[in-house]
């Protein structure tokens, strides 16, 4: 083997090793830093019941998780914030606020203040409902 060929050897070896602890690396900070496991969110309209199962992330919020369920559900949601920056929702897969109906929260079996819903913060394994009743 030429010194050239040897050299060249080393090099693949070092770089490929040097790939490797990069890829580890990003993938430790990912994990701390970014997902931190998985949620579930049940809305319930009547009779109906949709349950969605998803990956949260540090500091994801109760909000957050319903309009990623919009997304991957496919359906509408509806919300505003009032002026003293509460959430107000409107409507949510077909649920639609009235004089008779709104919708109720609950974090793990314990009812959750809606208009909060953007400071209220996820964590592995959380259970939500949303009920319109």
């Amino acid at each position: 083997m030429t010194r050239l060929s040897k050299l060249l050897k080393n090099k693949v070896i070092f770089n490929g090793i040097l790939l490797a602890i990069v890829l580890i690396l990003i993938s430790i900070i990912s994990l701390i830093f970014f997902k931190t496991g998985k949620a579930s969110l049940t809305i319930i309209v009547g009779e109906q019941k949709r349950t969605f199962e998803g990956p949260i992330f540090k500091n994801m919020s109760l909000l957050e998780a319903v309009q990623a369920a919009a997304l991957g559900g496919n359906f509408d949601i509806s919300f505003s914030k009032n002026e003293l920056g509460q959430v107000e929702f409107s409507k949510i897969d077909g649920g639609q606020v009235s004089n008779k109906k709104t919708w109720h929260f609950f974090l793990n079996g314990r009812p959750v203040d809606a208009s909060r819903s953007d400071r209220i913060y996820l964590k592995p394994d959380d259970k939500v409902e949303a009920k319109y009743e």
